[in-house]
C-alpha cells in the first residue's frame, strides 16, 4: 500500500492543491497592509473660459487596523478543507487497497482450487460419457446431466480467472505499478 501513496495520481493532485493553498496562506500572511494605489489625472474643459484641472490620488482601504485577518482566515480555512481531503483521499485509498488485496488473494485461491489437471480429466469424461451413450449404455438425461455438470465447471473455471485478472487490473490501476504479480508474489 505504500507505493499505492506514491504513484497514484489523484493523491498527488490533491497533494499539490493542499501546497498551493499553504502557500496562498503564507502570500496572506505577508500582506497585512492593504494595497496602496498612486493615480494621476489630467482634465481640460472649454465652455466660455478654459479650465484646466489636475489632480494626484492616493486610494487607500479605510481599515488599516484590519491588517488582513479575512483574508488570512479565509486562507487557513481552505487549508484545512484541503488538507481534510487529502487525508480522506489517502484513508479511502488504503480501505479500497486492502479490500482489492483481499478480494485477490481469495480470487487466487479460487484458481489456484481447480488445478490444470482437473480440466483434461473432464474432458476425458465427457468423451468417455459419449462413447457410452453411442454404444447404448448410458441413457440420454444420464449423458446430459454429467455435459451440463462438466460445462458448469468450465464456466466456474473461467469465471475464476476473469475475477483475477479483473483484481490484478484493480491492483495495477491502483498502485501504478507495473510488475505487480511478481511483486505480491515475492511478499
Amino acid at each position: 500500500l505504500d507505493m499505492t501513496f506514491e504513484r497514484n495520481f489523484g493523491l498527488a493532485t490533491q497533494q499539490l492543491r493542499v501546497n498551493t493553498v499553504q502557500k496562498e496562506k503564507e502570500l496572506a500572511d505577508k500582506e497585512v497592509l492593504p494595497d496602496f494605489a498612486l493615480s494621476a489625472f489630467y482634465s481640460q474643459a472649454t465652455t466660455v473660459e478654459t479650465e484646466r484641472s489636475a489632480g494626484l490620488g492616493i486610494p487607500i482601504t479605510i481599515p488599516l487596523i484590519n491588517r488582513n485577518k479575512h483574508g488570512i482566515k479565509a486562507a487557513e480555512l481552505r487549508l484545512d478543507a484541503e488538507q481534510n481531503t487529502l487525508r480522506f483521499e489517502e484513508r479511502k485509498i488504503k480501505n479500497l487497497g486492502e479490500q482489492i488485496l483481499t478480494e485477490y488473494n481469495t480470487a487466487i485461491h479460487l484458481v489456484r482450487h481447480y488445478k490444470k489437471t482437473d480440466l483434461p480429466e473432464l474432458k476425458q469424461k465427457i468423451k468417455r460419457a459419449q462413447d457410452e451413450f453411442i454404444k447404448g449404455r448410458l441413457s440420454f438425461l444420464s449423458f446430459l446431466e454429467l455435459d451440463s455438470e462438466i460445462t458448469e465447471t468450465y464456466f466456474r473455471v473461467l469465471d475464476a480467472q476473469y475475477n483475477l485478472a479483473d483484481k490484478l487490473l484493480d491492483l495495477l490501476f491502483l498502485t501504478g505499478k507495473k510488475d505487480i504479480v511478481s511483486y505480491l508474489e515475492a511478499q
